[in-house]
């Protein structure tokens, strides 16, 4: 009784996506058009990688592309999110099918997540992969997840989701 008591006082995380959600892009394609633009007569490295699993894809073009952090478009209606929730003593956790590297690069640098779940070598945590990991890790509807793509459709299908519409090309831009 008492346990189940302190379960109820204590919010569920709240977990957010970051392509589309947290960032108005998708690292993926910023880091693979920076690898054909920087490596032109390596540019089909990629496809050799992508046959190997999109994780190993993810991976390889991580290990060889710096992303500049401080120049993404954040989202300023996610972050305030994060913000207000933090304030709530909330736990925050960036999940993302991104690659880790580049996940704990945006996390380091706005000091806003408690922990992150995010593609490595091993796993692209895309779709049934990031709401088995979520499940796993919270239990089944026991955290809220805020996304906006089609790969998070799996996710949305906990309790406490929510959904952000896919921002139309220039919308929002300033």
């Amino acid at each position: 009784m008492f346990t189940e008591q302190i379960c109820c006082m204590i919010p569920a995380p709240l977990v957010i996506d970051l392509d589309g959600t947290l960032i108005r892009t998708d690292l993926l394609y910023q880091s693979l058009f920076s690898f054909i633009k920087q490596r032109p007569l390596q540019c089909l490295l990629p496809f050799f990688w992508f046959f190997k699993g999109k994780a190993q894809l993810k991976t390889e073009l991580a290990r060889r592309i710096i992303i500049d952090v401080s120049v993404l478009p954040y989202d300023p209606e996610v972050i305030a999110l994060i913000k207000t929730e933090r304030e709530k003593n909330r736990q925050i956790i960036l999940a993302t099918a991104s690659h880790k590297i580049y996940a704990d690069q945006i996390a380091g640098y706005l000091n806003l997540f408690d922990r992150v779940l995010a593609t490595d070598e091993h796993t692209n945590l895309s779709s049934h992969a990031k709401r088995d990991c979520l499940v796993k890790e919270f239990g089944e509807g026991g955290f809220d997840y805020a996304g906006n793509s089609h790969a998070d459709i799996m996710v949305w299908q906990q309790p406490g989701s929510l959904r952000r519409q896919p921002r139309k090309r220039g919308e929002g831009k300033g």
